[in-house]
C-alpha cells in the first residue's frame, strides 16, 4: 500500500467557527458545507473575487464523466501520495448508481482523465444492484426527484486522521434490499477492517409497522438523504459516524431514524426513532446534513409526522440527541406551536438544515444561537443551551422567528437549503423567490434584507467563498428540469445587491454544464469550484479561452457531404463545436 502523506494542518477560527482545514497544499472540505457547524462558508479563498469571476476569465476548465446522478456533495483532500502515481489534490464523488470515485482535483489531462480509483458496489451479474425509484414510489405519480435509482445519497465524511471515507449505499440483492455503511481508504478505495456493516436495529414502540411492541426499522421503505455526520460525543470520547433515515416523497409506512456508528469498529453504538409509538417524521432535510455542536450532540429537523410527547413523538420539530454508553437520548428540542397546521398542510418544519452561529453574534444570556428555515417560510432563530420545547399558544420561548420574505405576514415560499453565516449577515434563498441577505447581531436578526439576486431558484443552496471579511461570492446552483437539462452555476457578489458575477450560460456552450440534480451544493476550494450533476463532475475555474470562431457561411445548406477536421495545436485547450 502506498504511504500517504499526511499533511499538518491548524485548525483556523474565523468569527468564532472552524471554517475549514488547511493542509500543506490547500483547504480540504471533509464534510457537509465544510464543518459541522454547516456554516457553508470556505473563508479561506484567496484568488476568486468579484473582480475577476467573470465571463472572460472564469469558467469550466475540465469534466469527469460518472456513472449516474451525483447528489451529494464532493470532498477534497490535498496533497495525498498515490506511490509511483505522484501527489495529488484528490475530489472524491458518489453516485446513486452506487459508484464512488477519486479523482485529481486540479486536471483531466494525460493519466488524469482516469480515476485515482473507482469502486462499483454492484454485481458484474446484475444480482446487486442498486434500486430502482419504482420500488420506493409508484411510478404513476412522476413524484420522484432521484431517479432512475437510488443509491448512494447521502453526502459522504471524511475522517482526515485515518484517512477513511465514509459512505453510505443502499442496494437490491436478490430482491431483498440492504442499507450499509463502509470505511474505504482514501488512497486505495479499499475496505476497512470490519467494513461494510449493515444498518439494522428496532426500538420499542407501537407505532405504524410495529410487531409485538417492537419497531424495526424497514431497509426497503427508508432513504439516507441528509448528509453523513463524524462527531465526538463527550461522554463517548471517540468518534462516530451519524446517519439520518426518512421516506421517499412519504409513501408507505414510515418514519424517521438517526443511528450511530464507531468510526473504527463500525459498531452501532446507538439508535433513535422520532415517532415510534405513532407513525411517518421523516429527517430528510433536502440532502443537508445533520448538524454536531463542539460537544457532539447532534442536531436533526423532523418533517411531517405525529407530535406527541406523551408518546415520544416528535413530527415537525427541531431535535437535539447526546450519546453515551447507552446509545442515543432526546437531549432537548423545539417544535412551533402551529405544528398541527403544519402537518395538515404538509407544511414540513424539517426541509433544511440548522446552521450554527459564532458566540460573537448573540448576548452574554444567550451566546450560543442557531438558526434555520422552514417549508412555511419562518425562519427560526434558536438558542441551544435552550431550544424551548412547545408552547401552544406562540413561539415566543425562542429568541425570535420571522417570515423569511420582508414585510410578508403569511406563507412566504419554502425554504430548502441551509442558512449561510457571512460577515454578520445570513444569506438563504426562498424558493421561487429571492437570494436575501439579512443583518444579525446582538441575537436579533434584522428587519431589512438585502436582495442579492432575484432569480427564483427551484431550490437552490448557497455557499460563499471569501478571503476573510472581504471579496465574498456567493454560490447557487439551479436547474429548469432537474434530471434533464443543465445545472447553471452561478456567482453573486456577497455584498452587493443584486449584483450577478456570472452564470454558466452566458458563454454560449463554453460552460454548459451536465443535467442538474435537485437540491446539489457546489463547493469551492483552493480557487475551483465542484458541480455535481448527472454522468459527470464539473470543475471550474479562473482561465483564459479563445473567442468564438467566425463561421462563414454561418446556417448553410450542403446537398453533399463534406469533411471537416477541428485541431488545436495549444496542449490542455478543449475545441468546442
Amino acid at each position: 500500500m502506498p504511504t500517504p502523506i499526511r499533511p499538518s494542518f491548524l485548525p483556523l477560527l474565523f468569527l468564532g467557527i472552524i471554517l475549514a482545514a488547511r493542509s500543506l497544499a490547500g483547504v480540504d472540505v471533509l464534510t457537509y458545507r465544510y464543518s459541522n457547524s454547516r456554516n457553508s462558508l470556505n473563508a479561506l479563498e484567496t484568488n476568486l473575487t468579484p473582480a475577476n469571476v467573470r465571463v472572460s476569465g472564469f469558467g469550466r476548465l475540465f469534466k469527469q464523466p460518472v456513472v449516474g446522478q451525483i447528489q451529494g456533495q464532493p470532498l477534497i483532500v490535498n496533497g495525498l501520495s498515490f506511490g509511483a502515481r505522484g501527489v495529488h489534490n484528490v475530489v472524491y464523488v458518489t453516485t446513486e448508481a452506487n459508484h464512488v470515485y477519486a479523482f485529481d482535483a486540479d486536471s483531466a489531462d494525460g493519466a488524469n482523465s482516469q480515476p485515482l480509483w473507482h469502486r462499483d458496489f454492484n454485481a458484474a451479474d446484475g444480482s446487486v444492484t442498486s434500486v430502482p425509484t419504482a420500488d420506493l414510489i409508484p411510478p404513476s405519480t412522476g413524484l420522484a426527484s432521484i431517479f432512475p435509482v437510488l443509491g448512494i445519497t447521502a453526502t459522504p465524511v471524511i475522517d482526515k486522521d485515518t484517512l477513511t471515507l465514509f459512505v453510505e449505499v443502499f442496494s437490491k440483492e436478490n430482491g431483498s434490499y440492504f442499507h450499509r455503511l463502509h470505511a474505504l481508504d482514501i488512497i486505495t478505495g479499499a475496505e476497512r477492517t470490519g467494513s461494510p456493516v449493515v444498518i439494522s436495529g428496532s426500538v420499542p414502540g407501537t407505532g405504524a409497522g410495529s410487531t409485538n411492541g417492537t419497531l424495526a426499522f424497514d431497509p426497503l421503505r427508508h432513504v439516507c438523504r441528509a448528509g453523513l455526520t463524524l462527531a465526538t460525543p463527550t461522554a463517548l470520547n471517540r468518534k462516530v459516524i451519524f446517519l439520518a433515515y426518512g421516506a421517499m416523497m412519504d409513501y408507505f409506512t414510515y418514519h424517521g431514524w438517526v443511528m450511530a456508528y464507531d468510526a473504527v469498529t463500525l459498531a452501532r453504538v446507538g439508535i433513535f426513532c422520532t415517532t415510534p409509538n405513532a407513525s411517518k417524521g421523516s429527517i430528510w432535510m433536502a440532502g443537508n446534513a445533520l448538524t454536531a455542536d463542539e460537544n457532539g450532540n447532534i442536531y436533526g429537523i423532523v418533517a411531517n409526522g405525529t407530535f406527541n410527547t406523551t408518546n415520544s413523538s416528535y413530527g415537525d420539530s427541531l431535535i437535539c440527541l447526546s450519546t453515551d454508553s447507552t446509545g442515543l437520548h432526546l437531549k432537548d428540542w423545539f417544535t412551533p406551536y402551529n405544528t398541527l397546521a403544519l402537518e395538515s398542510a404538509d407544511l414540513d418544519l424539517g426541509t433544511g438544515g440548522l446552521t450554527l452561529l459564532p458566540s460573537g453574534v448573540g448576548t452574554p444570556t444567550t451566546p450560543n444561537l442557531a438558526v434555520f428555515g422552514s417549508k412555511e417560510g419562518r425562519i427560526y432563530l434558536l438558542n441551544r443551551d435552550n431550544l424551548g420545547k412547545f408552547n401552544s399558544g406562540s413561539d415566543s420561548q425562542i429568541p425570535q422567528w420571522l417570515w423569511a420574505i420582508p414585510g410578508q405576514t403569511a406563507f412566504s415560499g419554502p425554504n430548502f437549503g441551509q442558512p449561510t453565516y457571512y460577515n454578520s449577515n445570513i444569506l438563504f434563498h426562498v424558493t421561487a423567490n429571492n437570494l436575501y441577505s439579512t443583518p444579525i447581531s446582538s441575537g436579533v436578526i434584522g428587519s431589512t434584507s438585502t436582495i442579492l439576486s432575484r432569480r427564483g431558484a427551484s431550490a437552490a443552496a448557497t455557499v460563499v467563498s471569501a478571503n476573510g471579511s472581504s471579496n465574498a461570492v456567493a454560490w447557487e446552483l439551479n436547474s429548469a428540469t432537474p434530471g434533464k437539462d443543465p445545472a447553471i452555476l452561478y456567482a453573486y457578489a456577497g455584498d452587493s445587491a443584486q449584483s450577478e458575477l456570472f452564470n454558466t450560460a452566458q458563454s454560449g456552450t463554453r460552460d454548459v454544464l451536465g443535467p442538474g440534480v435537485k437540491h446539489s451544493l457546489p463547493i469551492v476550494a483552493n480557487s475551483k469550484v465542484y458541480v455535481g450533476a448527472v454522468g459527470e463532475l464539473d470543475v471550474l475555474g479562473l482561465g483564459s479561452w479563445a473567442a468564438n470562431p467566425t463561421i462563414s457561411p454561418n446556417g448553410a445548406s450542403f446537398q453533399t457531404s463534406s469533411t471537416v477536421t477541428l485541431a488545436c495545436s495549444t496542449a490542455g485547450s478543449s475545441i468546442y463545436y
